[in-house]
């Protein structure tokens, strides 16, 4: 039967990287596949491997020499070899000449690469898969797969990083601005560089990265739009900006971006349209806001909306356009940017600085306070219910709960 596991503990230094040699083999008379699990564990898991073979049938053995290695953590670390083979009749699973060594093993370390992404306050993040690994390199050709590690949690916040590199990030309750974690991957062989991820945790009602600092982090991406910077590219804020249509590609960009707002207030949406081109003819961007029609279940009611025709100055040059567009919000409001342009050749279509502010003030009206009075006789205490209160005939007229705060003492009591 399978499911058969051989486990050994050693002292380690923490910090220290080791080697695992071994030779894992097969004894067959068919062409089954045999799968060995092994694993490194100290204070954490510090390796996790598995390795595949098939039998080569008429009872063989053919043997595969294994070097693994891992980073110890603790001062004893367990190594553990599992049978997780499928199939077992006619066919064995064999473990020999089993080796521990300080040491790195041969070959390239892999990669890992920062990167950055975002979240509304009080929101989890989860990321899609394969996560944190998507731009992480593996170098050595003989290595196997990148697995992510944990190197240090977030500090206004928890992370979950599972091994296949998708990742869950729970903001701090109330916390908004940049938040940050760190992860290492490994190639079964070496440890890669430790790597920053970096959180943008935006405040409701705000546009995350509307300057594109971040690349197009916050927003969600169609067609030929990126995020540039550097000449002949000129910003109005920050570095960086979205260019739709660059290098004569395809005028099909959209971005949009979804936000929680406060329901029956008036917010400004404003933003710098522009057109760079070595020639005079025009760029068309299409800004709209929509809000989320529940019968239908997506963003089909429209809120705002207005076209924008810009020429370009020629000569490398960038004319730019502000625009401001309001709006009346029901709470749950997508706001959407699209190319309209009917030309492309040596002419971009560019969009910096986009901002959300609240234009109405919430009404709060002072809250009226009505006298009152009780009886009770003399030398006995005067215990009035909540629902009797001082309270009771008080009134807000935005309905929001009252607080009693006390002025002047009694004079006899």
């Amino acid at each position: 039967l399978p499911g058969g596991a051989l486990t050994q503990s050693f002292p380690t230094v923490p910090g220290q990287h080791y080697i695992v040699e071994f030779d894992a083999g097969v004894y067959a008379f068919n062409t089954q596949e045999q799968r060995l699990n092994v694993t490194a564990d100290g204070l954490t898991n510090r390796m996790s491997w598995l390795v595949s073979q098939q039998g080569a049938g008429g009872g063989q053995t053919v043997w595969h020499p294994q070097t693994l290695g891992f980073k110890a953590d603790s001062n004893l670390t367990t190594l553990t070899f599992h049978d997780q083979s499928t199939v077992t009749t006619n066919i064995d699973l064999l473990l020999d000449n089993v080796r521990v060594t300080p040491g790195i093993p041969a070959g390239p370390p892999p990669v890992a690469v920062p990167e950055t992404h975002a979240t509304r306050q009080d929101t989890q993040y989860q990321s899609m898969s394969p996560g944190v690994l998507a731009n992480d390199i593996k170098v050595d050709p003989a290595a196997t797969e990148l697995i992510a590690y944990l190197d240090t949690d977030a500090a206004h916040g928890s992370v979950t990083l599972v091994r296949e590199g998708v990742f869950y990030y729970t903001p701090d309750a109330g916390f908004h601005g940049t938040d940050s974690f760190t992860y290492h991957v490994s190639d079964g062989m070496h440890d890669s560089n430790t790597c920053t991820v970096t959180m943008l945790v935006t405040p409701p009602g705000e546009i995350a990265n509307g300057s594109f600092e971040h690349g197009l982090t916050g927003w969600t991406a169609s067609g030929h739009v990126t995020a540039l910077s550097g000449a002949p590219y000129v910003t109005t804020d920050g570095s960086k900006l979205a260019v739709f249509n660059s290098v004569n590609s395809a005028r099909d960009g959209v971005l949009s971006q979804q936000l929680y707002l406060l329901r029956g207030e008036t917010y400004q949406l404003d933003l710098d349209a522009g057109a760079l081109g070595y020639n005079t003819n025009f760029q068309k961007m299409r800004v709209r806001v929509y809000e989320r029609f529940a019968k239908y279940g997506g963003y089909t009611q429209l809120l705002a909306e207005e076209v924008i025709d810009i020429q370009a100055p020629g000569g490398g040059g960038t004319t730019w356009v502000h625009k401001q567009l309001s709006f009346n919000s029901n709470g749950d409001v997508m706001v959407q940017f699209e190319d309209l342009s009917t030309t492309t050749t040596n002419i971009d279509l560019v969009l910096d600085k986009v901002r959300l502010t609240l234009t109405s003030v919430p009404v709060n009206t002072v809250p009226v306070g009505v006298p009152d009075s009780y009886v009770t006789h003399r030398g006995v205490p005067l215990v009035v219910p909540a629902a009797s209160g001082v309270l009771a005939n008080d009134t807000d007229a935005q309905g929001g709960p009252l607080i009693a705060l006390q002025g002047l003492i009694p004079g006899h009591g």
